[in-house]
């Protein structure tokens, strides 16, 4: 029998006999999440604190099966750890420009405000993405993944900019 399935019958007597306690269903979510995320390390955590509140509520019987799934967990992570490929492959997200352009109706003083406002930039930095765009036609506000990007680029709009996203290079 799994360790992470002995949690689970075990479920009904830590809350039969913790029934005070009010994490403990934060707790078996939790242990769930976690084994399903193969979070084994974050599980074993969460054995030794159910451990601890045994110890604390003096319950023997509580104590040992924490001990026994911290044991099982301990054997099976040393098993996975042999199995795990060397070579692990890093997901980095496209990340994406937000782009500012000159209009000749905002004044200077309403595109700074929109600057600060929008990405939360102090008075100087949104002045000298202001000056870039009005100088240059274009100026780079800020890189960030694509979500945030649309977004910024539409609260942008909203304040009747022009401004545009693209990917980088």
């Amino acid at each position: 029998m799994k360790t992470f399935d002995k949690l689970l019958q075990y479920k009904t007597q830590i809350e039969r006999e913790y029934n005070n306690l009010p994490d403990y269903e934060k707790f078996i979510k939790l242990a769930l999440l976690l084994q399903q995320n193969e979070e084994y390390d974050c599980l074993l955590k969460l054995t030794n604190i159910v451990k601890k509140i045994a110890i604390k509520n003096k319950n023997d019987d509580m104590v040992s099966m924490a001990n026994e799934l911290r044991n099982g967990l301990k054997k099976f992570m040393s098993s996975v750890s042999t199995q795990i490929k060397p070579e692990t492959e890093t997901k980095f997200y496209k990340m994406w420009k937000v782009l500012l352009h000159n209009d000749d109706i905002s004044s200077m003083q309403d595109v700074t405000m929109a600057l600060c406002e929008v990405f939360h930039f102090d008075n100087e930095k949104a002045s000298s993405i202001m000056l870039e765009a009005h100088k240059n036609g274009i100026a780079l506000c800020k890189i960030e993944p694509y979500e945030h990007a649309e977004f910024h680029c539409e609260q942008l709009q909203s304040f009747s900019l022009i401004s545009t996203i693209e990917p980088t290079d």
